[in-house]
């Protein structure tokens, strides 16, 4: 998915933002979340979302739609900041 829509004039309200730890490996845990979640990686890896797959490194930042799946297969633990919102 490379693109979301998002009402024009709408300000999200945040539900939880913060910078938080992540080791999964093999794709172990998946995700579904309620709100939108925005991250910034601070490690290495795969991603998949939505049945994509994709290579994340440190800097990268990546945009989780509600409802999508998500899950990672990382190389080492590490951090991410991340803002979860809602329309």
């Amino acid at each position: 998915m490379n693109t979301m829509d998002w009402p024009v004039g709408v300000i999200p309200r945040i539900a939880v933002a913060g910078r938080f730890r992540l080791g999964d490996r093999g794709y172990e845990t998946r995700y579904r979340g309620a709100t939108h979640a925005l991250h910034l990686h601070d490690y290495r890896g795969r991603m998949r979302l939505a049945g994509s797959e994709r290579a994340i490194a440190a800097g990268d930042v990546t945009v989780s739609p509600a409802g999508l799946a998500s899950s990672y297969d990382l190389d080492a633990a590490g951090q991410h900041w991340c803002i979860h919102f809602t329309a």
